[in-house]
């Protein structure tokens, strides 16, 4: 091989690699949403994965979430079909807010296992009916499942990831 054809081979090579380099550097913008969350406007959130089923349907993402008072509160709605959202994660030191907006009384409990609570700090001194509210700060770091002890469907079943 000479050396003219060699030097474009080497001059071809080099395009090729800045080319790939470029579009390996380049998000996926084939799908809504992809891309990095600035780019999106979108705020970047991870759920780990529950490890026990708690419903036969699947819950998305916790979606309510507000800045009250220098705090963020969750909001989790508690209707005639469980809790929505059914899994939700916070940072220690926020808050979730339970609103009653099925036609029976609410009150909130964690679950109870080997004949301990997982989290005696969340339960609710008193029951709420509909439209009622139960809202607390959570300080204690883990994964802690909750119930509405005034309903006896066990399906209705939350879980809390704290961390």
């Amino acid at each position: 091989m000479n050396s003219k054809n060699s030097g474009y081979l080497i001059a071809f090579v080099l395009i090729l690699l800045f080319v790939g380099l470029f579009l390996w550097q380049q998000p996926d913008t084939t799908s809504p949403g992809v891309g990095t969350p600035s780019q999106t406007g979108e705020v970047a959130t991870t759920t780990p994965p529950a490890t026990a089923t708690v419903r036969k349907t699947q819950t998305k993402p916790v979606t309510s979430r507000v800045f009250e008072n220098g705090v963020y509160v969750t909001i989790v709605n508690y209707t005639s079909r469980g809790f929505e959202p059914t899994i939700i994660t916070i940072h220690k030191g926020e808050e979730v807010r339970f609103v009653n907006k099925s036609d029976s009384s609410m009150r909130i409990a964690s679950s109870i296992a080997d004949g301990k609570l997982y989290l005696a700090s969340i339960n609710q001194p008193k029951s709420v009916g509909k439209g009622g509210v139960y809202q607390l700060m959570i300080t204690e770091v883990g994964v802690w499942n909750f119930h509405n002890i005034d309903n006896k469907n066990r399906d209705f079943v939350g879980i809390l990831y704290v961390y």
